[in-house]
This record gives structure tokens, C-alpha cells and sequence, in this order.
């Protein structure tokens, strides 16, 4: 698959929080066996790129594939991040379909390899629905009554490590306030989270800003969150934002609760109370309608190109930057914001 993969906020979210190594080994340190986990080399974990999803489930699911060293050879780490309300049954059968595509992607690296690596499956699933369906791959397979037992030889023995989110002791998971603040806010972002959970979302959001000191994630989880409440009174979003303890970073979610907003706008949810008054605190700071522009696309789109980034940046005319931050938020492409700065069109690949 293309490492290039572009990102929704969903996928943007779980990838900055779990791609940052910390944050990756404290969480897997507490859901692996300790007979397993006792056998890494934590320190050489790290983040491989790529995705191995069927394109149609890039929407509902996020998979990060992490590598590690074992005491004679390294070990992968696979896990699929479930964002979706209604279990799987075919989990199982996935999981084996992304774990051949890993093996056939290293022997395409590695030419004459006389084994592959050992593959370690993890599902964290965010859902409230009970997952009552089964985990090995075997009670999947239908199997005559008369010598089932011979058939064994024949059927893959696979299983998974399951974290169900709304359920787990999150204490026991992870001993890092980080991983468990991290945990608790996707617990509580599942589906279109109501006022209560977008409340509790703050609070989590305001103890993560008090451990540790990482703006651009704080930022990303706002944009998933915004996201993801679309259902949820602006007016309620805004005390959440005056109410919080975001310090320096307050100007910045103001910057993203615009993008809420124009979204909003289009829909016909939005009061114009609350888009006077931070259009009127933006007014005239052409350098934070620039920031504004770019926050909105480097969330949807991932990292800019350097011909949309020197465009946008070189705009001075407050007019011509409104425009482009409603283009940055309805475009479906970059190629389509390319349109609206009549910019030539970049061959997909």
C-alpha cells in the first residue's frame, strides 16, 4: 500500500498519538503477555510506515504497524484501531488478510528471506456495543462432524489481543498518564459524543495539557473532536473552550472552532452570534487567517505540498483568505483547492 495514505481526522488523531514512541510503548507494554513483553527491546520500537486496509475501510479503522527487536530477531506489531459502533464478526479473517499483505511486503523488500517476521495482532476497539463475536480464526471455519479433528492440520490457529475501551481498567493498562488520558478521551469520543461526552472530553484534553507539553497533538484531537460532534450546540462548544485550562494554546483552538463553525455554517447549524465574535477576534490578523487556512488543510490533508503552502502564505488580502478557508474546508482534494488558486493539477498516484 502507498505511504502517502491520505488522512481523515480520525486516522490523523490515532496516528500522532500512537506514533510518538513513548506514547506507543507504554500502551503496549500493558496490553502484551508480560512472557512476551519481557522479551523486547522497547527502546528499538518504532513506527513503520504504510497502511495495509482495504481502501473502502480507511473511514471506520486506522491499522499502525510498529517494529521491535526480540532477543534473536525482530518481532512486529500490528494493531487495528476499531472506531466504529458495531463489532466485527470477520475480525479474525481481516487480521490474517492484513498480516499476508505485511509478510509479502517484507519478502518484496527482502528478496531471499528464509523466514518472516513474527506478527503480534492487537484490536483496540471504541465502540459501546458488546463484542460477543469470536477471536480465533478457527470457529470461523465450518467443519465436517465426521473426522473434524483430521481437519485441524488445515485450519489456520490465529487469534488477537483484544482491548475493549469502554470496558478496560485503564489504571492497569497503562501505568502513563499520558497513554490513559489518550485512552479516555477516545473512549469518550465514540460515535457523535452528546454534550455530557464532549464535556468530558474538555476535562481530559485540559489534564493533557497539564503533563505534557505537545501543542500539535492537543490541536489534532480539538480537530477530531470538532469533527466528530457535529450534532453538538456551538454554543456549548464555546464555554467548553473560555472554561478549559488550555493556557497558550486558547488562541489556537479558537482557530480550529472557526473551522467547526464554517462546517456548521454550511449545514445551517450555526448561530451568527458565535461566528461574530471570532470572526471579529480574527479581524484584520491576516497572519492568523493564514495559520487558520493551513491548520484546516494540514488536518485533513496531512503536510502540505510547498506550492499550496507558499500560495496561501503569500495571500494578503483578508477577503481572498476567507474564501480560501471556506475552499480548504469543502474541498474533497488538494487538487480541487489547486482549482480554486487556478493552479495547475497534480497527477494522483
Amino acid at each position: 500500500m502507498p505511504d502517502d495514505v491520505v488522512q481523515n481526522p480520525h486516522d490523523r488523531f490515532f496516528r500522532t498519538a500512537f506514533g510518538k514512541p513513548e506514547r506507543a510503548r507504554a500502551l503496549l507494554q500493558g496490553i502484551l503477555p508480560p512472557e512476551v513483553a519481557d522479551g523486547l527491546a522497547w527502546s528499538t520500537l518504532r513506527l513503520e510506515p504504510g497502511s495495509y486496509l482495504d481502501e473502502h475501510l480507511r473511514e471506520r479503522v486506522t491499522d499502525l504497524l510498529y517494529s521491535v527487536k526480540g532477543e534473536t530477531t525482530d518481532v512486529l506489531v500490528y494493531c487495528l484501531i476499531e472506531h466504529q459502533s458495531t463489532p466485527d464478526r470477520w475480525m479474525p479473517l481481516r487480521q490474517l488478510s492484513y498480516q499476508v499483505r505485511i509478510w509479502e511486503g517484507f519478502r518484496a523488500r527482502n528478496p531471499r528471506p528464509s523466514q518472516v517476521p513474527a506478527i503480534i495482532p492487537v484490536v483496540l476497539y471504541q465502540g459501546d456495543a458488546p463484542w460477543n463475536h469470536p477471536m480465533d480464526l478457527a470457529s470461523l471455519v465450518a467443519t465436517p462432524e465426521a473426522g473434524g479433528a483430521a481437519f485441524a492440520k488445515w485450519i489456520p490457529r490465529f487469534e488477537f489481543i483484544f482491548l475493549p475501551l469502554q470496558s478496560a481498567d485503564l489504571e492497569k493498562i497503562a501505568a502513563d498518564l499520558s497513554v490513559r488520558l489518550v485512552l479516555r478521551f477516545m473512549r469518550e469520543i465514540v460515535t457523535k459524543p452528546d454534550t455530557l461526552r464532549v464535556q468530558q472530553c474538555f476535562a481530559v484534553l485540559s489534564e493533557l495539557c497539564e503533563c505534557e507539553n505537545d501543542a500539535q497533538f492537543i490541536r489534532t484531537c480539538l480537530a477530531y473532536l470538532f469533527d466528530r460532534s457535529g450534532e453538538v450546540d456551538t454554543g456549548f462548544f464555546e464555554k467548553q473552550i473560555e472554561g478549559s485550562s488550555f493556557g497558550t494554546l486558547k488562541e489556537d483552538i479558537m482557530t480550529l472552532a472557526e473551522q467547526y463553525i464554517e462546517k456548521g455554517r454550511r449545514e445551517g447549524k450555526i448561530e451568527g452570534k458565535i461566528e461574530g465574535k471570532i470572526e471579529g477576534k480574527a479581524e484584520g490578523k491576516l497572519e492568523g487567517k493564514v495559520e487558520g487556512v493551513i491548520e484546516v488543510l494540514e488536518a485533513r490533508f496531512g503536510p502540505l505540498p510547498p506550492d499550496i503552502s507558499t500560495a496561501v502564505a503569500a495571500t494578503s488580502d483578508l477577503t481572498q483568505l476567507q474564501a480560501l478557508f471556506r475552499a480548504a474546508v469543502r474541498c474533497s482534494d488538494l487538487n480541487a483547492l489547486r482549482a480554486t488558486l487556478s493552479f495547475p493539477r497534480v497527477p494522483e498516484h
